[in-house]
């Protein structure tokens, strides 16, 4: 769009409109980078100054988040998951206002003699596995791979796509999760979890590792959410002074957690 320079319209406000205008059509996607300084000055033949107050309109407004010796990148809402209960991950989604649509990319009965998820200890179990994509307004938000303990229950492909894994455990397996642990890392993405995320290979993605346990006393399900790490925040609220010094551990103790984690980065 050609600025016009016969008006009593500012060029930086004219520019500003019109970088608003592509972001509300999705012309840039959330968390999409805008063009360089060079770039704007170059297309709409403005000055500088004229490209960086058109900036500094769109920051006032939150519409976009300069970030220093990145450039310009469009906002987006920051989905927030607090830790303090057994929400699932659609759930916490829901409860927020926000409609994700759901892709099962893969459903199966892990076979005889495949190794299953660590936290489930080698013991023999009936197990099926499945990955699913979460997408919000079309962009992908997070990929997650579970494992569920079914025993002697079935699980149709048809109910894995239309339940998230809690579901799964509470309507099909008539299981109740008594409580869940949780652990949360950042890696660098491999190309397969990349790919799937439309994020660059090396770039950072959240992960977020949870065992639950069912009434009697064993892990019922295993996930691995990969999340993009712009997008997702994780909160916990906690009754007095919380200690983080108590939490690390030494770094041989999470070794066998970092093989099974390993995927993030060679998958």
């Amino acid at each position: 769009m050609a600025l016009r320079r016969n008006t009593l319209q500012s060029l930086y406000v004219q520019l500003a409109e019109a970088l608003e205008r592509q972001i509300a059509t999705g012309a840039y996607a959330p968390f999409a980078r805008l063009p360089s300084e060079r770039e704007l000055m170059a297309e709409h033949e403005v000055s500088r100054i004229t490209v960086r107050q058109a900036i500094a309109l769109l920051v006032r407004k939150d519409l976009v988040e300069v970030k220093q010796g990145k450039g310009t990148f469009v906002a987006g809402a920051v989905v927030r998951h607090g830790l303090d209960n057994l929400t699932g991950f659609y759930d916490s989604l829901l409860a927020q206002g926000l409609r994700p649509t759901t892709t099962l990319l893969d459903f199966r009965a892990i076979a005889h003699g495949e190794r299953p998820p660590a936290a489930f200890g080698g013991a023999a179990r009936r197990l099926v596995a499945l990955r699913r994509l979460y997408l919000l307004r079309g962009q992908p938000f997070a990929l997650v791979e579970g494992t569920i303990a079914t025993d002697g229950a079935t699980i149709s492909r048809a109910q894995a796509e239309s339940h998230t894994i809690y579901q799964l455990l509470r309507d099909v397996l008539r299981e109740t999760v008594v409580r869940a642990d949780i652990g949360i890392r950042a890696l660098a993405v491999g190309k397969k979890i990349g790919s799937v995320l439309r994020l660059a290979a090396g770039r950072p993605v959240l992960v977020m590792e949870r065992t639950s346990i069912g009434r009697a006393g064993s892990p019922v399900e295993h996930s691995r959410f990969y999340i993009a790490p712009e997008t997702y925040e994780f909160r916990l609220n906690v009754p007095g002074p919380l200690q983080i010094s108590r939490g690390i551990q030494p770094f041989a103790q999470h070794r066998s957690r970092e093989r099974d984690a390993s995927v993030a980065r060679s998958a």
